[in-house]
């Protein structure tokens, strides 16, 4: 999962969705019958930043433990973006030309995390990657006056009413997050 979040992505206007009892069920039931219900389905973007907790594409089993630690990095993005949105909010930073956001990627491992079933439909871990990242202003008003220009692409997000491409190009400040491994345990 890879995102740049804006000023105002972990606002509650841009909340996403809990996860509910049918939220990957066909890999949940089976793991929380073996492990004594230690399992969730656990969210790649938090439903406090916009993520949803019913497309499978944005969940993976985690243990509780597992689920917490995510939460706790999350917690720090959420603290940033909270800041970021303060300082754009600031009148005395309006006029500036770039927004402040987070390349956000989590990435879920590929190994399992044992190797029968159930524990074959979970990973071994996830690895959370982040840092601050300096985008020039471009609204999605000056994209429809003036059109879209040739390098935008499929590979953009639209967040906080701005356009930016997948990309390392923007990324002039680089203040980073430490990168973080969480393993599945129980």
């Amino acid at each position: 999962m890879f995102v740049i979040l804006g000023p105002a992505a972990c606002q509650s206007t841009n909340y996403g969705s809990k996860t509910t009892p049918h939220s990957i069920a066909s890999r949940m039931r089976p793991l929380n019958a073996k492990d004594h219900n230690g399992w969730v389905a656990g969210h790649l973007l938090n439903d406090n930043m916009g993520g949803s907790g019913t497309s499978s594409v944005n969940l993976t089993p985690l243990t509780r433990k597992t689920n917490r630690a995510h939460a706790t990095y999350e917690g720090w993005i959420k603290t940033f973006c909270d800041r970021i949105f303060s300082f754009h909010s600031n009148r005395d930073n309006r006029n500036v030309n770039y927004w402040y956001g987070v390349r956000y990627v989590v990435t879920v491992s590929l190994h399992a995390f044992g190797p029968s079933p159930p524990h074959t439909k979970a990973p071994a871990e996830i690895t959370i990657e982040s840092r601050v990242v300096k985008v020039p202003k471009a609204t999605v008003s000056d994209y429809s006056e003036n059109g879209v220009p040739d390098d935008v692409d499929v590979n953009e997000f639209l967040y906080d009413g701005f356009i930016v491409k997948a990309t390392d190009r923007f990324a002039s400040d680089k203040v980073n997050f430490p990168p973080l491994k969480i393993k599945n345990v129980l």
